[in-house]
């Protein structure tokens, strides 16, 4: 799409589905993008073994009330979570949903205008 992200968002991600979400089993890792007039929008699904809810909750926790990233275990999205919403403004948004033995989806928003090169 001749559009510019910031550099190292999806590396961390990806490396997540590797290491926590597929370990030592066979699966995928899906990353889809898709843009609109106004967003970009940036998938990364994997069919691991998923976020517990207690954890996931303790993630978005941190995402709204902006704590520094080494307070949570998931740092490295609460870091491309501060990082999305400094570069890319509120309109920008990270988004994970989870199941257990099912896999997880992160799904990123970015303004089109900040994104164009």
């Amino acid at each position: 799409y001749d559009l510019h992200i910031l550099k190292l968002m999806l590396q961390p991600l990806v490396e997540n589905s590797i290491v926590h979400g597929l370990r030592n089993n066979p699966g995928f890792i899906k990353i889809s993008i898709l843009r609109t007039s106004d967003h970009l929008f940036i998938t990364i699904a994997d069919n691991g073994c998923g976020i517990t809810p207690e954890k996931l909750s303790k993630i978005k926790l941190c995402q709204e009330l902006g704590l520094d990233s080494s307070s949570s275990s998931g740092y490295g999205l609460v870091n491309i979570y501060e990082r999305l919403k400094n570069y890319y403004g509120e309109s920008s948004s990270l988004n994970i949903s989870s199941q257990i033995d099912a896999g997880t989806t992160i799904e990123i928003s970015l303004p089109v205008d900040k994104v164009i090169s």
